[in-house]
């Protein structure tokens, strides 16, 4: 007898083969049978007209605070994903001293906006490692399978405090931080990520703590992953703003590879208005990495991304000048800039259409108001 029988589903197996609609049987916890299935069942299950497939793995979430106060990872579990890894971005909020704490938030809020509230309000700060980070999830009801990655910037502001945003790191600070992913690893974590995208900033308007780090600084941290044998790198650069950017970005890819000889996924291949080639450039520096070898990965969507944003929350607009200064104001003090007309004027002459961009298109056609 079958623990489960699954009867009439379209099984969808992963392995690139059509579909077909068949029934599936598991038992102890495995795939038993996949067929015509007469055999009773403790529970039997019609799935006639729903999809069978392998649990999808998510491998760029950021439940990292979210995971507290929802700890079914909603609404990743609506639609097929049974395993999310967050971390990623060198966004983490472990390892965290007591006095780092309001930093760490700072970036979720800014970076990924996150209402700086709900962040309070929900994170329970039961640790300080990375360790006792997993060893808190391990007592919550989730509802997903969790990886962890070792953040930079949560490495960064550990080992230097308010330092992390204004300068690199000297060699017995970077030792601490090689030292922390040590630790982060061998309590469990499944590899290391870090952060060049121009676009990311605190609450406060500072870059997050990874864009100070220097080549070296990466080096050595990538080479602590490398070391362990184990997991993944994870590097998000943002933007190609401008060749120099480009060429570090190139540098920094080499780096980790070489160092770490493990697997790295990189920023999401795209499309942008600014520079209708990207995605081809993209995939074909992703290619040639691979030529050479390397276990180097790009992630897309798999479907149109739409973003929902607010004057109140968004970084859409940071790349103007004008933008960013208010954008970074407390919102009290944001309100009352939005009703200065000589402000006004400014934020007005910078969203032209036609003017250059790269992260905000200026086509206000694709942009839909909504009041709430």
């Amino acid at each position: 007898m079958y623990d489960l029988l699954l009867k009439n589903g379209r099984i969808y197996d992963g392995s690139g083969m059509p579909s077909f609609v068949a029934d599936l049987a598991i038992r102890d916890g495995r795939i038993a049978a996949i067929g015509r299935i007469d055999e009773a069942a403790t529970r039997v299950l019609n799935a006639d007209g729903l999809a069978v497939a392998p649990g999808i793995i998510d491998f760029h979430t950021h439940f990292d605070a979210q995971i507290w106060w929802d700890p079914l990872g909603s609404s990743s579990n609506e639609h097929g994903v049974t395993t999310v890894v967050f971390g990623n971005c060198g966004l983490t909020l472990t390892p965290c001293k007591p006095e780092s704490r309001d930093a760490l938030i700072g970036t979720f809020v800014r970076v990924e906006s996150m209402p700086r509230n709900s962040l309070k309000a929900g994170i329970l700060w039961e640790w300080t490692t990375h360790g006792q980070y997993l060893d808190a999830l391990s007592h919550r009801p989730l509802g997903l399978n969790v990886a962890t990655l070792v953040g930079h910037c949560a490495v960064r502001q550990h080992a230097m405090g308010e330092a992390s945003v204004e300068r690199e790191a000297n060699d017995a600070e970077i030792a601490e931080m090689e030292e922390l992913v040590r630790q982060g690893l061998a309590a469990g974590a499944f590899g290391f990520s870090t952060n060049f995208n121009q676009s990311h900033f605190r609450e406060d308007g500072k870059p997050v703590p990874s864009r100070f780090a220097s080549l070296n600084e990466i080096e050595r941290l990538c080479r602590v992953v490398g070391q362990s044998q184990r997991g993944a790198v994870q590097f998000t650069h943002g933007a190609f703003a401008t060749p120099e950017h480009v060429a570090r970005i190139s540098r920094w890819y080499d780096t980790i590879l070489s160092e770490t000889r493990r697997p790295l996924i990189g920023e999401s291949i795209r499309h942008r208005w600014s520079d209708p080639d990207l995605w081809r450039k993209q995939l074909d520096d992703v290619e040639e990495r691979a030529r050479r070898g390397a276990a180097s990965f790009a992630m897309t969507t798999t479907r149109l991304a739409l973003r929902r944003w607010t004057l109140k929350d968004s970084n859409r607009l940071d790349e103007m000048a004008a933008w960013k200064k208010v954008m970074g104001m407390s919102l009290e003090a944001r309100k009352e800039a939005f009703l200065n007309q000589e402000t006004r004027r400014e934020l007005a002459e910078e969203v032209v259409p036609g003017r250059p961009a790269i992260n905000f298109s200026r086509r206000w056609h694709s942009i839909f108001e909504y009041i709430l």
